[in-house]
């Protein structure tokens, strides 16, 4: 024979809740929020070079733009800062000419400010991590699908 005690569902249910763990269990990194940022386009300013507090940066503008040339999309300009030790690979980048298409992932960063108005406002750049150049500025030589036109001013 079975002994069946009747257990109130509602107590069930107000049980103290279970312990939530620190750490993710699928990774034995710390959670942090990442956003990462994969873009082609082109530069729509020379590559100049900077100094912080960190060191030299390299800041570019790329453009990207959706539909190509006719379309009614206004395109998206992106301010890159790309944090290189001195080398070939950033005398590379700084020799690069606006129209140059490139390849950039990088991670995103917001930087919020207060305008000449007092208003707050914010601001998206991409701290570059790898880049890569797909092509000149030489316009005559895109091939269909690619953008072309020239690069619009800001």
């Amino acid at each position: 024979m079975f002994n069946f005690t009747a257990t109130p569902l509602r107590s069930l249910l107000t049980a103290a809740p279970r312990a939530v763990p620190t750490a993710r269990a699928f990774s034995s990194s710390a959670s942090r929020s990442v956003a990462r940022a994969i873009l082609t386009g082109r530069i729509a300013m020379a590559p100049e070079m900077g100094s912080t507090s960190v060191g030299d940066v390299v800041r570019y503008t790329l453009v990207t733009r959706v539909g190509g040339k006719n379309s009614t999309v206004a395109p998206q300009f992106w301010r890159i800062t790309a944090f290189m030790s001195e080398g070939d690979q950033r005398d590379f980048l700084l020799s690069l000419d606006k129209g140059t298409r490139m390849y950039v992932e990088g991670d995103l960063s917001i930087k919020k400010y207060q305008d000449k108005d007092g208003e707050q406002k914010s601001s998206v750049g991409i701290v570059q991590r790898t880049f890569e150049v797909l092509g000149s500025p030489n316009w005559s030589s895109t091939s269909e699908g690619s953008e072309e036109g020239e690069v619009p001013s800001e």
